[in-house]
């Protein structure tokens, strides 16, 4: 921190909780410290609770972060007595939580909490900003998010608050993009805290189950700062753990294992954890160089460093390093499960490529679950609070656009969804242990090798990682740091008879996609209200239509950025037709040649966000409110976006994918309302890529493949069309390349014997596919034609395939070419979960192994077999992949063990795959299904008789239809279906 002492900290929301924590600390820290709050009078009062001899000096501005000109007021002030901002710590924030969005007269509130937690927060960045850039100024400048900017719990207490934190996780991304677009190195870090004790949260003072204090926040903020010029911490989430001690000190004299210790990040690491004290054992295949690294440590310490030869990848490799800890210290406080390999020249869809994908599998997953299952037997035995601490990496999280990466991004998701299935074992056991996943940027180390490309990259050094993980391991106990689908296409007119005669509200009607959905509505029959500023414009759309559907077409003048034309709009529709069943939020706005940082931008900002978010939210709730007083059970879709998932590297998107984000947290937090107000009204965001609409620059279309309008209105009428069981939660459409139809084509589908691949290989030789069942039950497959009429029976074949043996998978795909003269779709549907068994339960390494190999390895392989058929025959094929709902987040049940990490691999492999496909010139699609509970074998007989809403297999097979017959330059990257009303 002593670069910042005698700088200028500018803390909002500083008169209590976090704020007032962390403008004390830095003051402490020898910083001139700001307080901007409405109650200055509170942050005067500060002052008593610092030592007279404190280094830093605090000062108090009366500002409310909802008004502009408090804002302005305020940071010319700073400019003219201090010269300016070096760090901004955006701490005001509001919940409001007995508001729910969907209630009525909530309008003040919910504006009030945007206006605060985002708008607020993007002022005063920009300010603080424009500050720093005046100056010169290397600053720093920290948003205090919230685990809820990340996922959302299944509560109806948080109202809109989840989606402006949502905003806060993306604001952080683009400001990140403009400022290495401009050149600048200032910072810009989140830090997520889970349940804090401050007054934003209601009776936190007397609850007595695991929290954080505003103190532990403010050392998150410290730990940030002090980060060196280089390191930039992009996200830091903390969690409340159990019991209450801090420091470094308390693991002096502990034991600490580190894998992968011979070079790089583990070298960096054991070297620490010796040099603070503890007896660290180094595992490395290379010993040698472990046992080099104590001439780099200081006497004392390097009696603390041994080396045992491990090779992860080796069961009995681990048991045998364990047993030796045990023997020699007692066992293990600390587990850093370092060791990783990455495979760079090899692609996953490269040919005889199993070895190489065997060994990052099983280093990098494998070796990390079996590592923690023993460090955890150790910890439980001696009653032991340690600390499992996973070496992630960013590829953990989003995949990169490059061919050089295989399934190394596929096992880091896996790690990722490890860490909260291990954290859900160990809350769940009554443990005290801590799990942690740390993933770095790109770090020099041995892994990425020596290529002169990094001379000219930011770049990490291990000693920043080893710093990282000193900082999680001195934290409190308490802190967690179609022609061929005409049978289809019919079925899915006679699901859009339910809403026949129905009433239909699109907003942003008058053009683009909200103008050929309102015509694709009223074709199919609904009485449809397109709003719009520009009515003329929805009017001259009748014409469009055939008399019969044009009657059926209305036009309302509607702003939604203002309430009283949202009103005015829902009531004229409750007196002509009594109410709306049906509401597509379109409405969206972009602005985009201003940038979040730009001075003068305040109305730009205000207009996106009062349309994208705002506007949805009000007309959302009028919607619910119209279908809850006429107990309809209605449909609310949101017109989303890519960039409401992952934020683009161009700096030109202001506050446009916080907006986004937003929309994509409010659609879980409305299910939540919905599902816990006993309505069987669905909410559905579909996140389209870039579309051909007014909203980008023309010049764009001439350089990227890009949507039409109507394929977005053909997803409508598809989520609209499922049956009411079924629930589509997330649709995500990207632009693709041209392909021919699948009449008559070859499509193999994996796990076919039961179940979802059952369903599908019955729907694929309806829609006149040759459909090869693989599975290891091949008499189950040949009784599916039974089922069949006589035409698709014939079209149907069975090969006796176990996806976890290479030779059988390669023997399949050699008998289909052979017989059928290649694969043109692929279902990779096989899959098993091996309920009962814990990530932490004794000899559990075969079972694991079985649902990786299944899951993962399986899923690799044949998708592999099955591009090299199309790439030799030179066919634009479709790959897709039955993922899950827990590959996208873990539920915190105990009984899932490594599931949710292979699924979360799935997840990673379909983008990495796309990458591939991509930079190969192919023209091959890949598509993730991810559905919530269905009635399979593997689903306990309890759940598939109570009350727990479930689909059906043959939802899934409706969707993979869907995905399959959307048109050559559409590509459905991802389509998560749930039951109605489901919980997780």
């Amino acid at each position: 921190m002593d670069r910042w002492v005698g700088k200028v900290a500018v803390v909002t929301g500083a008169s209590s909780g976090i704020g007032a924590a962390t403008a004390k600390a830095l003051v402490r820290a020898g910083m001139i410290v700001v307080g901007l709050a409405r109650r200055v009078e509170r942050i005067e009062a500060l002052r008593n609770e610092l030592p007279a001899n404190v280094p830093g000096q605090l000062h108090a501005i009366r500002c409310d972060v909802m008004r502009e000109e408090d804002i302005l007021a305020a940071y010319a002030q700073i400019e003219r007595q201090f010269g300016g901002v070096d760090v901004q710590i955006n701490s005001a924030g509001i919940a409001h939580h007995t508001v729910r969005i969907l209630q009525q007269n909530n309008t003040q509130p919910l504006r009030d909490i945007v206006h605060t937690d985002l708008l607020g927060l993007t002022l005063c960045s920009r300010e603080a900003y424009l500050s720093m850039q005046k100056r010169s100024v290397d600053g720093h400048i920290v948003h205090l998010n919230s685990i809820t900017g990340h996922s959302i719990p299944p509560l109806n207490t948080l109202n809109i608050y989840p989606a402006v934190k949502h905003g806060v996780t993306a604001l952080t991304e683009t400001m990140r993009q403009e400022l290495r677009f401009a050149g600048s190195k200032v910072k810009v870090t989140s830090i997520s805290p889970g349940l804090t004790r401050t007054p934003i949260n209601p009776n936190s003072d007397t609850y007595t189950g695991p929290i954080l204090e505003p103190e532990d926040i403010a050392d998150a903020i410290l730990y940030a700062l002090g980060t060196p010029p280089r390191v930039q911490i992009h996200e830091l989430t903390i969690k409340p753990n159990i019991q209450n001690d801090s420091t470094m000190e308390r693991w002096r004299g502990k034991v600490a294992i580190v894998t992968g210790a011979s070079s790089g990040i583990g070298a960096a690491t054991v070297k620490a954890l010796a040099s603070a004290g503890m007896i660290t054992f180094g595992l490395a295949r290379r010993v040698e160089r472990v046992e080099a690294l104590k001439d780099e440590l200081p006497e004392d310490a390097r009696e603390r460093l041994h080396a045992l030869r491990c090779d992860v990848t080796k069961e009995e490799d681990i048991l045998a390093a364990f047993r030796e800890v045990e023997q020699r210290c007692g066992g293990v406080d600390v587990l850093i499960n370092n060791a990783g390999v990455a495979r760079s020249s090899v692609g996953v869809l490269d040919a005889k490529n199993t070895q190489e994908l065997r060994d990052v599998i099983d280093t990098n997953l494998v070796g990390l679950a079996l590592c923690s299952r023993e460090a955890y037997q150790s910890m439980k035995k001696r009653s032991v609070d340690g600390h499992i601490v996973h070496i992630n990496s960013i590829l953990g999280h989003k995949v990169i656009p490059m061919n050089t990466l295989n399934v190394y991004p596929a096992t880091k998701y896996g790690v990722t969804a490890l860490t909260e299935t291990m954290r859900h074992e160990l809350r769940m056991a009554g443990t005290k242990i801590k799990v942690t996943s740390i993933s770095p940027g790109l770090v020099r180390t041995e892994i990425i090798g020596n290529s002169g490309v990094l001379n000219d990259m930011p770049i990490l050094e291990p000693e920043d990682i080893a710093n990282g993980i000193l900082y999680v391991l001195g934290t409190p106990p308490r802190v967690q740091s179609a022609p061929s689908f005409v049978s289809y296409q019919k079925a899915r007119h006679t699901a859009m008879d339910r809403w026949r005669g129905k009433v239909a509200i699109v907003t942003g009607a008058s053009s683009g996609i909200g103008a050929v959905t309102v015509k694709a509505l009223a074709n199919a029959g609904m009485i449809t209200f397109g709003l719009a500023r520009r009515v003329e414009r929805v009017d001259e759309l009748r014409k469009d239509l055939p008399a019969e559907a044009a009657d059926r077409l209305h036009s309302v003048r509607c702003d939604v950025t203002k309430e009283e034309d949202i009103l005015a709009a829902f009531q004229l529709v409750e007196e002509k037709c009594g109410g709306v069943d049906v509401l597509i939020n379109n409405a969206g706005q972009l602005k985009r040649a201003v940038s979040v940082l730009d001075a003068g931008n305040t109305q730009v900002i205000r207009d996106v966000i009062d349309t994208n978010v705002v506007g949805l939210a009000l007309c959302s709730r009028e919607a619910f409110q119209s279908m809850k007083r006429r107990s309809v059970d209605g449909h609310i879709v949101h017109i989303n976006s890519i960039l409401g998932h992952t934020v683009a590297t161009t700096g030109k998107l202001n506050v446009y994918p916080a907006s986004k984000f937003a929309v994509t947290a409010l659609t879980e937090t409305m299910r939540h309302e919905l599902r816990l107000a006993g309505t069987k009204i669905k909410v559905t965001s579909i996140s389209p890529g870039l579309v051909r609409t007014e909203m980008p620059p023309s010049t764009v279309f001439a350089e990227e493949p890009c949507l039409e309008p109507e394929d977005i209105a053909d997803a409508v009428l598809y989520v609209l069309g499922t049956p009411p069981r079924v629930q589509i939660h997330e649709l995500t459409i990207k632009p693709h390349s041209k392909m021919d139809r699948w009449t008559g084509r070859v499509a193999v589908v994996t796990g076919a014997s039961s179940g979802i691949g059952a369903a599908i290989v019955k729907s694929l030789a309806n829609a006149g596919m040759i459909v090869i069942g693989l599975a290891r039950r091949v008499e189950r497959v040949e009784e599916l034609r039974q089922q069949l009429s006589e035409q698709a029976a014939q079209r149907m074949h069975a090969i006796r395939c176990d996806v976890t043996r290479e030779e059988e998978i390669v023997a399949a795909f050699d008998q289909i070419e052979q017989q059928y003269g290649g694969v043109d779709v692929l279902i990779n549907n096989a899959g098993i979960a091996r309920g009962g068994i814990n990530l932490f339960t004794p000899g559990n390494a075969d079972p694991l192994r079985q649902v990786l190999d299944t899951n993962v390895m399986g899923v690799v392989l044949c998708s592999r077999e099955a591009f090299q058929s199309m790439k030799r025959r030179s066919v634009d094929g479709h790959i897709v992949q039955v993922n899950s709902v827990v590959g996208h987040t873990v539920p915190a049940f105990a009984s899932f063990n490594i599931y949710p990490a292979s699924k979360f691999a799935v997840t990673a492999l379909t983008e990495s795959m796309r990458h591939e496909l991509r930079i190969e010139g192919t023209r091959i699609k890949v598509t993730s299904i991810s559905p919530g509970l269905v009635r399979t074998e593997t689903v306990p007989s309890e759940l598939k008789t109570g009350q727990t809403p479930i689909l059906e297999p043959e939802d899934i097979a409706d969707a993979v239809l869907y995905v399959l017959g959307t048109p050559p330059r559409v590509q459905v990257h991802e389509l998560t279906i749930r039951p109605v009303g489901e919980m997780m």
